[in-house]
């Protein structure tokens, strides 16, 4: 027979628990509206043509942007093994650090060669989303998949819209200020 104390404590135990996987969920909600974040996406390509950057449209669709559909290609199955042998955290982390990657690329970044680069580590960014769409599955209970599913997806797009909506804003007062929009976003991701 299980004492009153021993119960006690084990209901403790569980509300440390449940703390704990809240935490972890709030953490990764709010990790997704900061990385979904990207006030410069809507206007990467008015960015990278105009005089900043001063890249042609041949260069751009010809020698840039190839780049992340292959890169995204070959990282993807090394990631689904990586996620598997690892576990998710250290390729959340991966995604992280190839997004603050290509947004440097993108501010500091002049040439052909580095942009290059930049679509290489945004591949690997989206390669590595696997695992920030999968990790809270490891962390919750299987009755709360719908609930999780619902936060991930309203971070995802919260962080899109807000992002969006301050690109939309500061081009609109800023009259095309496109550098700017890549500085907020890398001093977001930072």
């Amino acid at each position: 027979m299980v004492s009153y104390n021993t119960f006690v404590e084990s209901r403790k135990q569980i509300g440390r628990m449940r703390d704990a996987r809240t935490f972890t969920v709030v953490l990764v909600v709010l990790y997704g509206i900061l990385k979904e974040f990207r006030p410069s996406t809507p206007f990467l390509t008015p960015f990278l043509e105009g005089p900043t950057k001063n890249f042609s449209v041949q260069e751009l669709y010809g020698e840039i942007y190839p780049f992340w559909t292959y890169s995204y290609l070959v990282f993807l199955i090394p990631v689904f093994f990586i996620t598997d042998l690892l576990k998710y955290k250290p390729v959340v982390v991966l995604e992280a650090a190839s997004l603050t990657l290509t947004w440097g690329l993108l501010v500091f970044g002049k040439t052909v060669w580095q942009m290059q680069i930049m679509q290489i580590a945004f591949g690997m960014a989206t390669s590595a989303e696997i695992a920030y769409y999968s990790y809270l599955y490891a962390v919750v209970d299987k009755r709360n998949f719908k609930k999780v599913t619902a936060y991930i997806r309203s971070a995802v797009m919260l962080g899109k819209f807000f992002g969006y909506a301050v690109a939309q804003i500061i081009v609109t007062f800023d009259n095309g200020a496109y550098l700017l929009l890549n500085q907020v976003e890398f001093e977001i991701l930072k």
